[in-house]
């Protein structure tokens, strides 16, 4: 339950009681709204049913006040008003649990992803990208999701409950018997592909992560694919990833198309049987007629029913997977908003020092150890190392981006503190090995980060003479706004 604290705020809460309420006046509508077709149906076969089984003085007023025509007449503006209020306020109920899941993924999808824009880059080292990507992408969906799911499960619980005591009013053992056999036949279903449904989402997750880590290492692998033919070999890997994931897609929706069908078969089959049974019984035909037709509207409204929280249980199955995924930075992804720290716009840089410094990026490898280095203003340097001795992360380190295990960090010979990193960084130009070229226009990605009302124009002409990307520029339709 706490992870479902978490993804709630006030506003989400305030919501989901909204959302309460309006399932309780749903579920008052649709017993106003079912019994009438019931008794609608008895006014046209049998009125004395109505008298019989509802012991209510003003209905049976009502009912021997007038004759069978003017009673077929009123009653059937009454059922068309009622059914009309019905849908018009389930359809708004509808609005208002999709609404209710949009806003819970929308919030919740921010704040996962502000959480890892917060998290060091020692953690995000340490997770798979493609892991992240998904989280993101999909599994914080699916795990609010979850929620809109719990509230159809309660939702149709209350219908059938309506449904079933409206009938146990007009005929007490047909409607057990129905209620028993379509709930024993769900509850089997179930529980036959609860375990299945758990091992193939965890096999499709898998497959999925595999899928993403093809497409999002496809861009930067490109010379590679190409100069040692490996076109087939990543199609294949691509094929039998997507293959993997859209296999479970088939077999979960077909599967929860199957209760449906099953729960069809038994009502028609209960149907005919009571038929049959009339032909051997004194079943009046007219008793008869009643009998099946609360039967037929029964499973009509109950089989959508029992679909529909069959079908929530598969998914709360498939899904249950990304809890354990994603538990752990759910509950930590919410992150204090950082304040912005008032640094010394004239500080100037003088000194950078490295005492001793020791890092690993987990406690199998130390990649740094006793490290010392000093760079003062105007120094230039040449680091140089095998592959994988840690280049790149003491660059990151002097950069501020990477906490030390132990050792000590001084810039401008003081303890380096928020506001002077701040500082520090701002004054940082760095060209990575992979240049990161954003999909928008050419100014954004020189001013990268910027808002267009915080651009200073004269800068963004002096990176152009510097990088003498004047003839690019002027030679690409639309100038500095070409994409």
């Amino acid at each position: 339950m706490e992870i479902y604290k978490r993804l709630l705020n006030k506003r989400l809460i305030i919501q989901l009681v909204f959302l309460f309420f309006g399932l309780l006046i749903s579920t008052f509508l649709e017993t106003l709204s079912f019994g009438s077709v019931i008794a609608f149906l008895a006014v046209i076969t049998e009125p004395d049913l109505i008298i019989n089984k509802i012991n209510i003085e003003f209905v049976k007023k009502f009912i021997f006040e007038y004759d069978q025509r003017e009673l077929i007449l009123f009653s059937s503006f009454l059922l068309f008003f009622l059914f009309i209020l019905r849908n018009f306020f389930l359809g708004f109920i509808n609005y208002l649990s999709r609404k209710f899941t949009y806003n819970l993924v929308t919030l919740n999808g921010k704040k996962l992803l502000n959480y890892y824009l917060n998290c060091s880059l020692k953690f995000l080292y340490n997770k798979n990208p493609e892991v992240i990507t998904r989280n993101i992408e999909s599994l914080i969906v699916a795990l609010c999701e979850r929620i809109f799911y719990f509230v159809t499960i309660l939702r149709e619980i209350l219908m059938m409950i309506v449904v079933m005591i409206i009938v146990f009013i007009f005929n007490t053992i047909i409607s057990t018997i129905a209620f028993i056999i379509l709930m024993i036949v769900s509850y089997l279903f179930i529980q036959f592909l609860k375990k299945t449904l758990k091992k193939r989402s965890l096999i499709a997750h898998e497959f999925d992560v595999a899928r993403l880590k093809i497409v999002n290492e496809l861009y930067f692998n490109l010379k590679e694919i190409k100069l040692y033919d490996l076109n087939d070999t990543v199609l294949k890997n691509f094929d039998t990833a997507l293959k993997g994931v859209e296999s479970h897609r088939v077999f979960f929706n077909t599967v929860n198309a199957l209760p449906r069908l099953f729960l069809e078969i038994i009502a028609i089959t209960g149907i005919l049987f009571l038929a049959i049974f009339s032909t051997f019984t004194d079943i009046e035909n007219q008793s008869l007629i009643t009998t099946i037709t609360i039967v037929a509207i029964c499973a009509a409204r109950l089989i959508p029913g029992f679909q529909q929280i069959s079908t929530s249980l598969n998914v709360l199955n498939n899904t249950k997977f990304a809890i354990k995924i994603i538990k752990e930075d759910i509950l930590s992804f919410d992150i204090p908003k950082k304040s912005n720290p008032v640094t010394k716009q004239d500080e100037v840089f003088e000194s950078l020092e490295l005492n001793n410094i020791n890092f690993s990026y987990d406690s199998h490898r130390v990649i740094l150890k006793n490290i010392n280095l000093k760079i003062n203003a105007g120094d230039k340097l040449c680091i140089i190392g095998e592959s994988g001795s840690g280049k790149t992360t003491l660059l990151s380190i002097v950069m501020g981006l990477l906490d030390i295990d132990s050792g000590d960090f001084d810039l401008n010979k003081q303890k380096i503190s928020k506001e002077s990193l701040s500082n520090f960084q701002n004054q940082i130009g760095y060209v990575t090995q992979d240049i990161f070229i954003s999909d928008d226009t050419i100014l954004n990605n020189i001013a990268i980060g910027a808002k267009n009302s915080e651009i200073d124009m004269s800068k963004i002409d002096n990176v152009i003479k510097m990088s003498n990307l004047n003839d690019l520029i002027q030679d690409s339709e639309g100038g500095l706004q070409a994409k």
